[in-house]
């Protein structure tokens, strides 16, 4: 039997460059939405279903969030850093934790704001025979500027439509939602030292040879990467629809 996932990473190493003339000299996680920034945000749903042992991955003002989040112990976890010292992309900063990392773990992007029952997604993803990955996917409301993907009758992830996307072609709406569950065999697909991404360069490689699946959910998840989708987030957590204050208006959280 499979032990549960108790071991999550947050990567927390981007520059919010759409972001730059609001947040100015803020890291992108370290923006709050409501009273707290939205990687608190995270630690707090990651503890409320027994991850409490945390890897946060820095790159840009990366000491600015490790001055903020110490060692977690205020919150009850575990906090521990990787600093890169040059930009590797989102799959790249995971590289380092291929020592670390033995038994399956939760993904998170830290620009990310979410309800989401990980137990469920993870009872879900450990149900799943000979599987690499699991992705959270979701209807998403903006599909132009959205890495999409189709799935089979198996839930497994059938198609990558990336982003852009040529005008005129069908892809659906169905978007990667920047929360994943791993196998530490997806390590030995990640080059050392080389900038790779998630999306861009490892999946289109593991679909080929892996079992990829999609766990397909209309819970809240939502990214602040634009000042729009920012404002947005934040007006939807004033107004309860975060966190099971009341329910969504449509299945469009993208």
């Amino acid at each position: 039997m499979q032990k549960k996932i108790k071991k999550a990473v947050i990567l927390a190493g981007g520059k919010g460059t759409r972001l730059a003339s609001v947040i100015k000299d803020t890291p992108k996680s370290l923006v709050k939405i409501g009273d707290k920034p939205v990687i608190e945000h995270q630690i707090l749903l990651l503890k409320k279903y027994g991850i409490k042992d945390i890897w946060i991955m820095l790159g840009y003002l990366g000491g600015i969030i490790r001055k903020h989040l110490g060692n977690g112990k205020k919150w009850g976890v575990n906090i521990r850093y990787c600093q890169e010292k040059k930009p590797l992309g989102t799959a790249g900063a995971l590289k380092p934790l291929g020592r670390e990392l033995k038994e399956d773990f939760l993904v998170l992007s830290g620009d990310v704001m979410l309800d989401l029952n990980v137990k469920k997604f993870i009872d879900w993803h450990q149900e799943k025979k000979e599987k690499i990955a699991s992705f959270v996917v979701h209807p998403t409301d903006h599909p132009r500027d959205s890495d999409l993907i189709e799935t089979d009758s198996e839930e497994k992830i059938s198609f990558f439509f990336q982003r852009p996307h040529p005008r005129g072609r069908k892809t659906g709406n169905l978007g990667i939602a920047s929360v994943f569950a791993f196998s530490p065999a997806i390590f030995k697909y990640i080059p050392k030292n080389k900038k790779t991404d998630i999306e861009k360069d490892i999946l289109p490689k593991i679909l080929k040879l892996e079992k990829v699946f999609a766990y397909n959910t209309l819970e809240y998840i939502k990214d602040i990467g634009t000042i729009e989708r920012l404002k947005r987030v934040g007006e939807d957590y004033a107004s309860g629809r975060i966190f099971k204050k009341k329910p969504p208006q449509n299945v469009y959280e993208a």
